[in-house]
């Protein structure tokens, strides 16, 4: 669970159990959602000065990577602006490419 982090080990469980679940009962199972990678080259990054600490700077990467919509995404913006300040351009980049990631 350390190092997954719970919400995301939480979920894994979760997807493990509707699989068996599916198998058990005889279903289909779903198939997953596409995973999409975006390469671009930009500087995007939560630079060290910006969220002091590993464990702040894995937070605010897994939240803006769990973020499924805009309304996510806009409030991981809120949240990381509220709790340290104006985004740095390598942040405000971060976001931009997880909103084209939930547009692939």
């Amino acid at each position: 669970i350390a190092g997954v982090g719970f919400d995301l080990y939480v979920r894994m469980v979760g997807e493990a159990v509707a699989d068996y679940r599916a198998q058990m009962e005889g279903g289909v199972e779903e198939e997953p959602p596409l995973e999409v990678k975006i390469e671009l080259p930009v500087d995007a990054h939560v630079p060290h000065d910006y969220a002091p600490g590993e464990r702040l700077r894995l937070q605010a990467y897994r939240a803006i990577a769990s973020a499924s919509s805009e309304d996510d995404i806009r409030a991981v913006r809120e949240e990381l602006t509220d709790r340290y300040g104006p985004l740095p351009e390598p942040v405000e980049n971060l976001l931009l490419v997880a909103g084209l990631r939930m547009l692939a």
